[in-house]
């Protein structure tokens, strides 16, 4: 049955529709001789609907089009732009003629560059590449600057709402936590063209991600041209790290081709303390480490043009990153009724790993019809290999330094995590006369198999034990259909629809507990977009949808891994989804004030629960499905316009949450009020824009999260960025964190136990780039008109 839905869907693309036209045209210049590469802009409604390059013969064509008034500009560089109305109503034939300008110039050199923020009607996007803030830096440096989002202790989220999944190019990463950080610590921001915070994704993406989805997309080939460029960066923390990179990138006629490589190495400190009062004894442990990083990452695709419809390509995302961790923690345990102290713990301990991890897609693009008609298809693999090898001793001691006997405890233990993802992806975009349709599915599938070995060391000579050593596979599939709709019933109204729906089914093993869980489950994601735009000055809209989130691997694992004779951490297999209902209300004035109403329903929460026995004294974190949380916010984001020398976005987003706790983690309810502020300025300090200065600032206001209760952080972020060699080399200096207030505090209870944390993860540092372009050379071409060119309208 599904091969006979699957085969009627791919025969219904090439059906004609009604209601699209054809336009076709000829360019000369006052003589009558024909011009070529003359820029055709189609607008209607003020919105570009069809850029496009007249041939060597000055022809150019497009199809597809309604019934509509639309405004066509021609323009060359040499030559005077005309412009021209069409109110298209048949297949139209257009003849102009663009005198020369009276004195034409040798070369002209046409740059400009997008605002650094850009809102659209389902996502905001931030323009990496102008941003000079993130020059130098990588993926996780650009995500902290980005409107919007906040970076936690390796978890990535929405301001007054929940994690997020990240997508690189679209396609989603299978990683998440300190897996997903390390990968993208290896992505230089560099290499980043733009990074979408889609709130509330359309059917089309996948349904993971509570709060939405991170889209990074990196930079492809300018048109006809090549481009390298060389550049070492260096930053100073607490410790100094240093690295290189290189690119490449070609682009003529039929041929794409990009390629990028970053190397960097170094330490960086990392500062925790633990502060657990028990009844009669508080613990108060300071974690001092050190953290290494010696990683590379390889960035290389290749795209080429089949076929004016056909065009077809593949990409390579790789990561190879040998991390590593030194500490020297000392637990200090005092008698709370005398203040005196019981004893100290000393503890030594460090990590060696080897991640290697590899994404690779092939993508097919092809027009079926005159129409519009394409189908996109996409085949991915993503690989991930983690190998570690930690090492731990402690030894307990009387005040007077004296170690007490029979306290001393030295392990080693040795695992692999080993990730493999196999997807395909099929996409439909048909516009029909009356509503814009697209459809699809998805197949995927995800194996997991993890490792490790605990050794007992503490006589000297290893001695495995099989207790606390683990071997846990996963396996899930998941099978997806979409449809969506888009339809324009006015000029100011719009309304799009969509319904996604996932079968998933789940397996894990635990071969040292000699356990199996499974679980199936289907569910539908509706989404819902309405757009109001009466006029230039408002536009307003509103947006429903329905999200889930899924548990990590190492979530679902019951093994307990001891980090220290005091400290265990556990999964829990019968681990279930949580759900999401987003709401959005959207309205625009111009382009200079934005203001967002947002509510968030979460059922069936899940996260990592801290509990402590006062009896043992033992603290251990394990996985439960916990909480129902509600939030409802207010956004506002405006910039002050008509200033020059002055690109600035200031946005305030206040929200009110509440938490509902099960039993077990016996904690009451919490209600809390939150808010944050963000301000980002970017300043031209000479006349010809090749200086440029940044201010950014964020501060987050104290609140409940879930289980916590967090202290207010912020951060004040400068950058100076100065182009030279007719901007070829490129000077940036960047201080980030620069008053040490980006920490983290939280305190939590357990029964009557209190828990408090704090860390700081050597944020304020000093970023010293240095990028010498060695291209950006046009290169001569045949003229041609290529089959995609609303494909790369969408990648600008």
């Amino acid at each position: 049955m599904k091969s006979v839905i699957w085969t009627l869907l791919l025969f219904s693309f090439v059906l004609p529709v009604k209601g699209q036209y054809i336009v076709t045209g000829k360019i000369a210049d006052d003589k009558g001789k024909s011009l070529e590469f003359v820029n055709i802009v189609i607008k209607k409604d003020a919105a570009i609907i069809a850029t496009l390059l007249s041939d060597s013969a000055g022809h150019f064509k497009t199809t597809g089009l309604p019934a509509a008034l639309y405004q066509l500009t021609f323009h060359r560089y040499d030559c005077d732009p005309q412009q021209l109305s069409v109110q298209l109503t048949a297949d139209t034939v257009i003849t102009i003629r663009l005198p020369y300008k009276a004195k034409q110039l040798k070369e002209v050199v046409v740059a400009g560059a997008k605002p650094i923020i850009e809102r659209k009607i389902d996502r905001l996007v931030f323009n990496v590449e102008n941003a000079v803030a993130a020059s130098g830096g990588d993926a996780l440096d650009a995500l902290k600057i980005t409107p919007g989002i906040q970076v936690q202790n390796d978890q990535i989220s929405m301001v007054g709402k929940g994690r997020v999944k990240v997508m690189i190019n679209d396609r989603i990463i299978q990683l998440s936590g300190e897996e997903l950080s390390n990968f993208l610590a290896t992505i230089k921001s560099d290499n980043i063209q733009s990074i979408e915070v889609i709130s509330n994704p359309p059917a089309r993406y996948d349904a993971q991600g509570n709060s939405g989805l991170v889209n990074i997309k990196l930079k492809k080939a300018a048109v006809n041209s090549w481009n390298a460029a060389l550049t070492g960066t260096y930053t100073q923390a607490t410790y100094g790290t240093g690295g290189g990179a290189g690119s490449f990138s070609y682009q003529k006629n039929k041929l794409s081709f990009t390629a990028n490589i970053d190397y960097k190495e170094g330490n960086r400190d990392r500062t925790e303390k633990d502060r657990i009062n028990y009844p009669d004894q508080s613990w108060n442990t300071d974690f001092h480490k050190t953290v290494f990083t010696r990683a590379t990452g390889i960035n290389a695709g290749i795209d080429y043009q089949l076929t004016k419809r056909w065009s077809m390509g593949a990409q390579y995302l790789g990561s190879f990153s040998r991390p590593g961790v030194t500490e020297e923690d000392e637990g200090i345990l005092t008698n709370r009724h005398t203040g005196k102290t019981d004893s100290l713990i000393n503890t030594a301990a460090a990590s060696k790993r080897v991640i290697n991890a590899a994404s690779l897609n092939w993508h097919s693009d092809i027009v079926l019809s005159r129409t519009g008609s394409k189908l996109l298809l996409n085949v991915d693999y993503f690989g991930y290999n983690n190998n570690v090898d930690r090492t731990f001793s402690t030894q307990n001691t009387w005040p007077n330094g004296k170690p007490i006997e029979g306290s001393f405890v030295s392990t080693n233990n040795t695992g692999q995590q080993d990730i493999k993802n196999y997807a395909a992806r099929a996409d439909i975009d048909m516009p029909l006369k009356w509503i814009k349709l697209s459809y699809g599915g998805k197949l995927s599938r995800i194996e997991s198999h993890n490792d490790l070995s605990f050794y007992n060391t503490t006589t000297g000579v290893s001695i495995l034990d099989p207790g606390k050593s683990n071997v846990f596979n996963y396996k899930e599939q998941t099978e997806a259909l979409y449809i969506s709709g888009n339809r324009k019933f006015s000029r100011i109204w719009e309304a799009q629809a969509g319904l996604r729906m996932e079968n998933t089914r789940i397996e894990g093993v635990s071969v040292t507990y000699n356990q199996v869980n499974t679980n199936n489950y289907l569910q539908l994601f509706p989404t819902f977009y309405l757009a109001y735009t009466p006029n230039k000055v408002h536009s307003f809209s509103a947006s429903y949808g329905r999200r889930i989130e899924r548990p990590g691997y190492a979530s679902l694992n019951p093994f307990r891994f001891y980090s220290s004779p005091y400290n265990y951490s556990e999964g829990n297999p019968a681990l279930a989804p949580q759900y999401a209902n987003n709401i959005e209300i959207k309205h625009a004035f111009k382009e200079y004030l934005y203001t967002t109403l947002f509510f968030l329903n979460e059922t069936n929460g899940f996260g990592e629960v801290p509990f402590v026995d006062d009896k043992t004294q033992m603290q251990y974190f394990t996985q439960l499905n916990y909480f129902t949380y509600n939030s409802a916010g207010l956004s506002e984001a405006f910039s002050i316009p008509g200033v020059r020398w002055w690109e600035n976005d200031h946005r305030v987003d206040v929200f009110y949450a509440a938490s509902r706790f099960t039993k077990a983690v016996k904690l009451d309810n919490t209600t809390t009020w939150g808010c944050m502020f963000s301000t980002a300025n970017t300043f031209l300090l000479n006349s010809n824009g090749t200086l440029k200065g940044s201010v950014n600032f964020w501060y987050r206001s104290p609140r409940n999260d879930l289980l916590y209760t967090n202290k207010g952080r912020a951060s004040l972020d400068l950058a100076l960025k100065y182009q030279l060699l007719k901007n070829n080399l490129l000077l940036a200096l960047i201080a980030q964190d620069v008053l040490r207030t980006d920490e983290r505090t939280a305190t939590t209870y357990t029964g009557n136990v209190e828990q408090r944390y704090y860390s700081y993860f050597d944020n304020r540092q000093v970023r010293i780039t240095v990028t010498y372009k060695l291209g950006n050379k046009k290169i001569a071409v045949k003229n041609r008109k290529f089959g995609n060119e609303e494909e790369k309208k969408r990648a600008q």
